[in-house]
């Protein structure tokens, strides 16, 4: 017994020494942290010993004490910094300066025909980096843009793969078409569904009429400005990335099975078909005894073993998409290029509806001499999609009301009747779009203040849909209960735009102006034809043509165009790069109103003041990286009507019974609107007050907007 106490009191001794040598290893380090830029103290910086769990943070001067061993490596992070290590070596006291990647402030954001310091911008813009937008599994631009800017709500109309995407800026402004302007790499166009997501480089969005001005004419529903990818110097670059993705109906709805259904039949039509008084397969006798009616079952069993178990089901299927990127960029100090292609395909979740889309962008940009570049961008797309039927005639809401108590076949094996799988099976209607865009931009430094800019864009969208309605029994007893249908679309828009732009910069360590001056011009010409004709003599896919049938000939077709000028006139002032203002006016011409209406006049004044700037706020720099007031003021165009709205124009196919005695039906033409020579631009003002915020260098962001939005002389097409 005494033996083990000795050896207890040998084992603390030697503990106890190996504490003390431990301990005594040990080294009292402090030190401070800071912006290697701005020389800030940097507050909640982690510190840890390499390989422990030993770690302190930096107080509210940059300070920090911490114990570790004499040969340590202490690893310090931050958000929006960059990490870094250093060895104590020894050192009882550490200065660390860490590297900030956060430059939100300096990055240049899209103003519209010219860019800007995002610290200096005083109107309501959202930006959305190209890197949010490109990892956003979607098939169209607008899809990926869905949550990712305030007071902009985004829509994909209905389910079916390749459908249109509704975008809201701030609410609905108008009973027109309220869709925002579209803006890609400097120039208009009519939307951006045909764009791969994965060539953006960048977007903005323009809420206010202080940011959108600048596109007078139709920017009263918001700007989207979108910049696609462009070529960099450096080494030959190619990368390729691309994804698959299922999905799902989100909720399914419960309807009644073949039983419940049949009950209910009998239930609702006062019959005893499948159920005697509520009890299913029952047959009630004369003394009121119920007892198993097989006949009963037997027809319930009939139906439902050559039906489907739920509708729903039978035309639904797990979709599946996929799409493929690759690209090639480089370029020297007078040379970038980049290349892409991509493919997009996707099988929605209703059996046949499918969307397809390839994509090809070719940007170059040379430098022609000291003082002018050229940049050439070309892009072709093309689009193909397979619709089922939709809105009122949708077949999920006919598998949602179909009768169960329906057979999929009839006895010779041809579908009983008009059920989903029949509509599904008879639904003809494929749709296919080529897109061909080619912009040309040059650029000329006339003097060190003055920059001259010529941009012509062209682009052109043929189109062509295909319906045909199958007819029920044509084939099967050759019996013309009614017509097939064949039904053909050609259309085609083709627009062009031409800008003249001059900026004029100077600054010194007080002031800085910039003043844009620019004319624009533009065109759009649409064509269409469709055809109709009835009667083939099946529904063969060898018959789905127009000259397949023998009556019901129809044709329509209409060209219509317009045209468009305006001019430009924009000054944007700095002063400490601290107050700031920026003044647009916008004069548009359009050939949609008469000669005394035809021009508007589009002015907005915005103001700011970088409050963090200022001397009272200086020991906040330390936390607030900015704080900025933003008042705007301005008045937005809009001329989206019918580019015949102002004419009264007859239209044929009206029938009238004329004559004396027997009236003969004589065909006839009539005005079916009424014209106005006196409409004019549609306006929208708009007041905004915003708050922008970041803190922590730039690593946090905060903004609070108040806006009122108001529309005079809304333009309403009146029917006949």
């Amino acid at each position: 017994m005494s033996n083990f106490k000795y050896l207890r009191a040998t084992l603390l001794l030697i503990a106890s020494i190996f504490s003390i040598a431990i301990y005594a290893q040990k080294n009292t380090v402090s030190g401070n942290v800071s912006d290697n830029a701005t020389n800030e103290p940097l507050i909640g910086v982690s510190i840890m010993e390499k390989g422990t769990t030993n770690g302190v943070a930096t107080d509210f001067d940059g300070n920090f004490v911490i114990q570790v061993s004499p040969n340590a490596t202490l690893v310090f992070s931050y958000v929006g910094y960059e990490p870094q290590e250093v060895k104590v070596a020894n050192r009882k006291n550490l200065t660390v300066t860490m590297t900030s990647t956060s430059t939100d402030l300096e990055e240049l954001v899209v103003i519209g025909y010219g860019v800007q310091r995002k610290s200096d911008i005083t109107g309501s813009i959202s930006s959305i980096a190209g890197k949010d937008v490109n990892d956003t599994p979607v098939g169209s631009a607008l899809q990926a843009l869905q949550g990712k800017a305030s007071g902009v709500n985004i829509i994909q109309n209905t389910g079916q793969p390749g459908s249109n995407t509704t975008i809201k800026i701030r609410g609905t402004g108008t009973v027109n078409d309220s869709d925002p302007l579209y803006v890609v790499d400097g120039f208009i166009v009519d939307d951006i569904d045909h764009i791969n997501p994965g060539d953006i480089s960048n977007v903005e969005i323009f809420k206010d009429a202080a940011s959108s001005a600048v596109y007078g004419a139709r920017g009263a529903n918001g700007v989207v400005v979108i910049t696609t990818k462009s070529g960099e110097e450096g080494k030959t670059k190619v990368t390729f990335d691309g994804y698959v993705g299922f999905s799902n109906p989100w909720k399914k709805i419960d309807v009644m099975g073949t039983e419940d259904y049949a009950l209910m039949q009998d239930y609702i039509n006062g019959t005893s078909l499948y159920s005697a008084d509520g009890r299913l397969y029952q047959t009630k006798d004369a003394n009121g005894n119920y007892s198993f009616d097989s006949h009963k079952k037997f027809l319930v069993d009939t139906i439902r073993n050559n039906s489907p178990a739920n509708w729903w089901d039978a035309i639904t299927r797990t979709g599946f998409k996929q799409q493929y990127n690759v690209s090639v960029s480089g370029g020297t100090n007078k040379t970038k290029f980049m290349v892409s292609a991509s493919y997009y395909n996707e099988e929605g979740i209703v059996n046949t509806s499918d969307y397809q889309r390839f994509n090809t962008r070719i940007n170059v940009s040379q430098k022609l001499a000291s003082w002018l570049d050229m940049t050439a961008i070309l892009s072709y797309a093309n689009e193909g999609q397979n619709a089922v039927p939709e809105g009122s005639s949708s077949v999920l809401k006919r598998a949602l009301y179909q009768s169960p108590m329906v057979m999929t076949y009839d006895s010779r094996g041809y579908w009983s009747e008009s059920h989903p799988l029949a509509i599904i099976d008879r639904n003809h209607n494929k749709t296919v779009k080529d897109r061909l865009d080619m912009n040309l931009s040059l650029s000329a430094t006339i003097t060190k203040y003055l920059v001259y800019q010529f941009k012509a864009s062209y682009y052109t969208t043929p189109e062509t849909n295909n319906q045909f309605t199958e007819v029920n029994n044509l084939e099967e007893d050759f019996a013309i209960t009614d017509l097939t249908t064949v039904y053909k679309k050609k259309q085609n828009t083709n627009k062009w735009e031409i800008n003249n732009l001059l900026t004029f910069n100077w600054k010194n360590n007080i002031h800085s102006v910039t003043v844009l001056a620019g004319q624009t011009a533009e065109g759009s010409k649409y064509s269409y034809q469709e055809s109709t004709k009835k009667g083939t003599s099946s529904n063969d896919e060898s018959q789905q043509y127009l000259s397949s049938g023998y009556t019901g000939d129809k044709t329509y077709g209409l060209d219509s165009h317009w045209t468009a000028a305006g001019f430009i006139g924009r000054v944007n002032y700095n002063v400490l790069d601290r107050y700031l203002l920026q003044a647009n006016v916008r004069i548009d011409g359009s050939s949609k109103f008469s000669e005394e209406n035809r021009w508007g006049y589009f002015p907005s004044v915005s103001v700011g003041w970088k409050f963090s700037s200022e001397k009272f706020m200086q020991k906040a720099a330390k936390w607030l990286s900015l704080g900025k007031l933003r008042v705007g003021w301005g008045i937005l165009g809009n001329n989206r009507i019918d580019e015949l709205s102002r004419y009264t124009y007859l239209v044929s196919g009206y029938n009238y019974p004329y004559g004396l005695g027997t009236h003969q039906l004589q065909p006839g033409s009539t005005a079916t609107t009424i014209g106005n020579d006196n409409i004019k631009w549609e306006k929208t003002e708009t007041f905004n007050i915003g708050l922008d915020f970041s803190f922590l260098q730039n690593s946090i962001t905060f903004g609070i907007e108040y806006f009122n939005k108001n529309t005079t002389d809304m333009l309403l097409e009146v029917p006949t």
